[in-house]
């Protein structure tokens, strides 16, 4: 018998309020009810949606209100399935209760990191019934399929295979873009900012996860910590990759903008054959005016795996921007967060992108446990040079305390927690914040930075960046108390 599923994706949105990444609260925006930023489709569950053989609907609390939605359709389902984030953790358990509350038959169910990695401080102030651990198709279906009751107040918590490779390739490469409302997202954004090159912007992921292993990142471990071993990565081949673009702008020809979110969307040497095949075919499709010129791509990449000759290749084929996690110009943070990487191959990596006449992203995580001052002031003037030559920075401030990062395998970090009420019901639980240095100096000058940026709105984190940084700079130059 057929069975109605609802996926919820994270709440990351409040009534016009959006989260701070550096509190991981909500603050009121400056823009009329909407949200800053670049809000992007859930395509986990949109993924999850093509796997299962039965009614799927996906909901992100972005779009609209989830509760007038629960209120007026909660009834309608059988399965209600959340993706909760570290971030916005307290709203996703109001949206549980309240799911509950509107139909207390329905089977309740939560996946994703921060489920995996959280899961009993999510079973304890939840009415869940289950909580899955890695990927979420091969549990759920079973949970719908097998018809498995309702748990007797106690939560279960479901471990099973990872997708295989060739299944994650097909499965992602065969989403149907139809169903995905990319114009909606857009229309919102429109209102914040009109750059349409920015706007009309769809995000892919192209690889099951990055397995590199830097310290500060929860992802990387997620499959692993879920199966007790990694599983094969799984990479989508440069067809594929062609066959998703060329349907995307079949579907959506006002795109602008085709941006490869990957956390390492190039990745080893399979993954610089697998780019440069793709370009090739591009830049081919374009002359034959199969694609237009104007088709733009972005990528996020690990600084290691570009060359310069292989950025000249994707500026030919139209990519424009490359986001980079350089996270820090300082050796010792770099060393402290295992990189991997050094700063001369940041410089030159860098330097080949000016070259190629693309723009580099520069991802920042300014502090780290063990900074220093003067660890701060030399990013922080690497960055400000790196704005004037034409990068793009965002800025993190704090290490953000992303449950199954190894580095919080460390006994003695100084991690800022806070008691936060589930919205809509009377409990309560201690979250996790940000981690702080241990240096005094360095939390006082991040603490005074954060106070002054609180009081303002941004469209977009490189902008909000570029006033951390002269900010940064008066608080370190002393022209400021």
């Amino acid at each position: 018998m057929s069975k109605r599923i609802l996926l919820i994706s994270a709440y990351n949105r409040v009534n016009g309020c959006t989260v701070d990444v550096e509190t991981c609260l909500y603050k009121e925006t400056r823009v009329s009810g909407n949200i800053s930023g670049y809000p992007a489709p859930p395509l986990g569950l949109y993924r999850i949606k093509g796997f299962l053989k039965h009614p799927v609907e996906v909901f992100d609390p972005v779009l609209s209100d989830p509760y007038k939605f629960l209120e007026d359709f909660a009834s309608e389902f059988d399965v209600i399935g959340f993706s909760p984030s570290h971030l916005t953790l307290e709203h996703d358990l109001s949206l549980m209760w309240y799911a509950h509350e509107k139909n207390p038959q329905a089977v309740l169910v939560a996946g994703g990191e921060e489920a995996t990695f959280n899961s009993s401080q999510i079973a304890e102030h939840s009415p869940l019934d289950y909580i899955i651990f890695g990927e979420g198709e091969h549990p759920l279906a079973e949970i719908v399929n097998t018809g498995l009751l309702k748990s007797s107040g106690r939560c279960y918590i479901g471990n099973q295979k990872p997708l295989r490779k060739k299944e994650f390739c097909d499965l992602t490469v065969e989403m149907d873009f139809n169903e995905i409302p990319y114009e909606k997202y857009w229309a919102m954004i429109e209102k914040v900012n009109p750059n349409k090159l920015k706007i009309r912007t769809v995000r892919l992921y192209t690889s099951s996860y990055c397995p590199n292993g830097c310290a500060f990142c929860s992802s990387t471990n997620f499959l692993k910590f879920s199966y007790g071993e990694k599983p094969l990565f799984a990479m989508i081949p440069s067809e594929g990759l062609l066959a998703m673009v060329l349907r995307i702008v079949s579907v959506y020809p006002s795109i602008q903008t085709i941006f490869f979110q990957d956390d390492n969307f190039i990745q080893g040497k399979h993954g610089r054959e697998r780019i440069s095949e793709f370009c090739k075919k591009v830049i081919g499709y374009k002359k034959k005016q199969i694609l237009l010129n104007s088709l733009s791509f972005i990528c996020q990449t690990r600084i290691s795996d570009v060359s310069e000759k292989l950025l000249r290749l994707m500026a030919l084929a139209g990519f424009r921007m490359v986001s980079y996690g350089v996270e820090s110009f300082s050796e010792r943070i770099l060393e402290e967060y295992q990189k991997g990487i050094t700063v001369n191959q940041i410089n030159r990596a860098l330097e080949w992108t000016y070259r190629a006449r693309m723009t580099p992203f520069i991802n920042i995580i300014l502090s780290s446990p063990g900074c220093s001052l003067s660890d701060v002031q030399l990013t922080v003037d690497k960055c400000i040079e790196h704005i004037s030559k034409g990068a793009e920075v965002g800025i993190t401030l704090y290490l953000m305390p992303f449950v199954g990062a190894s580095i919080f395998r460390k006994p003695d970090l100084l991690i800022q927690t806070e008691k936060v009420r589930i919205p809509r019901t009377d409990f309560s639980f201690n979250k996790k914040i940000r981690v702080f240095p241990f240096d005094a100096g360095v939390r006082i000058l991040l603490e005074k930075v954060s106070q002054v940026v609180w009081q303002r709105g941004y469209p977009d984190s490189a902008a909000r960046s570029e006033f951390y940084l002269k900010t940064l700079s008066l608080f370190l130059e002393g022209k400021v108390q």
